[in-house]
């Protein structure tokens, strides 16, 4: 049985991780009695009432977690480990191992968030796995939530474990270990195709979708890199109601004028890709993505669904887009279609 425990380091970090049985659930970090929990805290307010609340009558326990809702600490807490998800590899040397490593990052981090604003810090080890000391790899990773009623992003805790190192991969020639490792590719770069291809809208849109589909092994880790990690949803959300309601209604040159979805979130992402891009040159010396980007912002926070309640829609991603797009760089190549791509086609 698995089981979650405390990174063995706790001491030397000078972090209080929590600590969880078999099921795997965690169990509460302890908070002053009487006082409500730091927002990410594990909760303590019911069970078996073994624990003292400080009055010396037994205090209810319980394992429920309170998620870190607040976006300027989520992106404080990412920023300070340095992603949502984190690898160290163990290299020669005194204090290079993996485990050295993540450690540092950890205390770090921890650091600059105030022991991440009360987060639980969970680890784990087993009896068919290597302790977490002794790992090759080792990954750290946030565990994100996401509120639905308010369509925010949050995190609900921070975790450390042992994971193969790539070469532990490739050297691995099992039949089993090969097949996974092929299907994996071939998922990844299916859907690196279909990027495209699912966010037409029109006859128009999957034709120039298609032509793009990247066929190369670099081009598709091209595609992936500029794509990977990018967090559409608030776009997504308010998007659709965005051009029909105000765009087709008020507008409708404008929208007529607008090229794929791929495009204008590239565009909006990177004033140079919409200069570079054909499709987008005259909008964007007219900056007009700039400008539709700020009123979804606006839009955002006044979202409501079908029934008229309000479905406030955090835009801060999007913001974050227009304040780095001169800086951003998503380089633009024109697509070709090559005399040996229409072998074998016939009207």
């Amino acid at each position: 049985m698995r089981t979650i425990i405390a990174l063995a380091l706790a001491s030397t970090a000078g972090i209080a991780f929590a600590k969880a049985d078999d099921s795997g659930s965690a169990a509460a970090a302890p908070t002053t009695a009487g006082a409500a929990p730091a927002e990410g805290q594990a909760v303590n307010n019911e069970g078996d009432g073994d624990a003292d609340n400080g009055t010396g009558e037994s205090a209810p326990t319980s394992d429920k977690l309170v998620p870190l809702m607040d976006k300027d600490k989520v992106k404080a807490v990412k920023a300070a480990l340095g992603g949502d998800r984190v690898f160290y590899d163990s290299e020669e040397g005194e204090g290079n191992s993996a485990f050295d490593k993540a450690s540092k990052a950890i205390e770090e981090a921890s650091g600059k968030t105030d022991s991440f604003y009360g987060l639980p810090l969970l680890t784990r080890e087993g009896s068919e796995s290597a302790h977490i000391t002794d790992a090759k790899r080792i990954c750290v990773a946030t565990v994100g939530v996401r509120d639905k009623a308010t369509s925010t992003n949050g995190l609900k805790a921070i975790v450390a474990f042992e994971a193969p190192a790539i070469d532990d991969f490739k050297t691995d020639e099992s039949e089993a270990a090969v097949n996974w490792v092929a299907k994996l590719i071939e998922r990844e770069a299916t859907d690196v195709a279909f990027q495209g291809l699912r966010a037409a809208e029109s006859l128009s849109d999957l034709e120039t979708a298609v032509v793009g589909i990247p066929a190369t092994v670099g081009d598709i880790v091209t595609t992936s890199r500029e794509s990977s990690g990018l967090d559409t949803d608030a776009f997504d959300a308010v998007w659709m109601p965005f051009r029909i309601g105000v765009l087709r209604k008020k507008m409708p040159k404008v929208e007529a004028a607008l090229p794929t979805k791929p495009d204008i979130i590239k565009s909006i992402r990177s004033a140079s890709y919409a200069k570079a891009n054909p499709k987008c040159t005259v909008l964007e010396e007219a900056g007009l993505f700039v400008k539709i980007a700020k009123a979804m912002i606006q839009a955002g926070p006044q979202m409501k669904d079908a029934d008229g309640k309000p479905t406030p829609v955090d835009m801060s991603t999007v913001q974050d887009w227009i304040d780095n797009r001169e800086s951003l760089n998503l380089g633009y190549s024109e697509p070709t279609v090559n005399a040996s791509d229409l072998v074998g086609i016939e009207f």
